[in-house]
């Protein structure tokens, strides 16, 4: 299925495939801006293409805004290609809260610069094969210039657990001279332009080794700062054993390193990157409460009874510690969650690539 909007903002669906070829056909959506006037360009790129980013030209748009954007969904990722004027894009942490979304994002720059504003080297991507990695969970502050990337977008529970520090790349660089980025590029390049033809069942079969290949190239990125082999293969270990226990009241250092043989003085140096090992903790069952506080499934489960579940049972507290990290109250990230699902299902439609983001995030 194609979804195209033709630049005069109409919404055109269309099936592209031979009755010969097996398989459902592969979602597809493009949108050309093209033959609007530059605000109406404009406008419909914010409606229809970053509705969960807050967005600003550089430069005068009231007589010229040409943007294209063209994807493939293909499972759980996203493949595609988008070139768009300069401009400046922002994600809060009240966009985070409103719509939980969390993927992972990577550009391959073919044309132009995208990067942290007032970043340093590490957080640019400025030259054509250079790749910049955006985290959806995180709030970013981004810049671009006459910009023409390919992209891919992955489902966060897949692409996390192959990654040495999943929370640590977003806004982040990888050079186009690295091996594995150069690799990821012609792997994205392939399979975009054979996506056309391509149909669900083929793409799906793709899905794996993209992913594999990205976080190859993202975990490069990671052994070029120095970060050693072992360090970093135990750390990992830990930090899943820590996953599986979030709500054991009983996780504690004491603990940990009984369970992996280290003392304590080990483990802590171990976790020293991620501000200490009791940080490190508490951060993730906040981050794991505020994915539960916004999930449908559970609103009739009051906040305190959630945050006592992992182990808060001060609930002022637990508050104060909630808003250091998110910015915004419990209450609030509920409020804007809950509103989130009750008023986006018009926007939803089984030929939206919306609909892609709200159900892999």
């Amino acid at each position: 299925m194609a979804i195209i909007v033709d630049g005069s903002g109409g919404l055109v669906n269309s099936n592209d495939r031979s009755d010969a070829q097996t398989g459902p056909a592969l979602q597809s959506f493009r949108i050309d801006t093209g033959n609007l006037a530059g605000k109406a360009g404009f406008e419909l790129w914010q409606e229809e293409l970053v509705p969960y980013w807050d967005s600003q030209p550089c430069g005068d748009v009231r007589e010229h805004f040409r943007s294209v954007f063209e994807s493939h969904l293909c499972g759980a990722v996203m493949i595609g290609r988008v070139g768009t004027p300069a401009q400046r894009i922002d994600r809060s942490r009240y966009r985070i809260a409103r719509d939980g979304f969390s993927q992972y994002g990577l550009k391959i720059v073919l044309r132009g610069t995208i990067g942290k504003r007032g970043g340093d080297r590490e957080s640019r991507a400025d030259a054509p094969g250079d790749v910049f990695i955006t985290d959806l969970s995180q709030p970013q502050t981004v810049e671009s210039g006459d910009l023409d990337v390919l992209f891919v977008i992955m489902q966060r529970d897949l692409l996390a657990p192959l990654l040495t520090l999943p929370d640590e790349h977003n806004q982040r660089a990888i050079s186009g001279q690295n091996p594995l980025a150069q690799l990821l590029r012609t792997h994205l390049t392939s399979v975009y332009h054979l996506a056309p033809s391509l149909n669900a069942v083929q793409a799906e079969a793709i899905m794996k080794p993209t992913l594999e290949l990205a976080a190859a190239a993202i975990n490069a990125q990671v052994s070029e700062t120095n970060v050693g082999a072992v360090r970093v293969a135990v750390t990992q270990e830990i930090r899943r054993h820590i996953e599986n226990q979030i709500r054991n009241p009983r996780l504690h250092a004491e603990t940990v390193a009984a369970h992996f043989g280290l003392s304590r003085r080990k483990l802590y140096y171990l976790f020293q990157p991620f501000g200490g090992f009791a940080t490190y903790v508490q951060q993730r069952r906040l981050h794991s409460i505020r994915a539960d506080i916004i999930n449908p499934a559970l609103q009739n489960r009051s906040v305190a009874s959630i945050a006592e579940g992992y182990g808060f049972d001060n609930y002022p507290s637990f508050v104060r510690a909630f808003r250091r990290t998110h910015e915004m109250s419990p209450r609030e990230v509920r409020t804007l969650g809950l509103e989130r699902c009750s008023t986006i299902g018009a926007k939803l439609t089984a030929n939206s690539w919306h609909s892609w983001f709200f159900q892999t995030r």
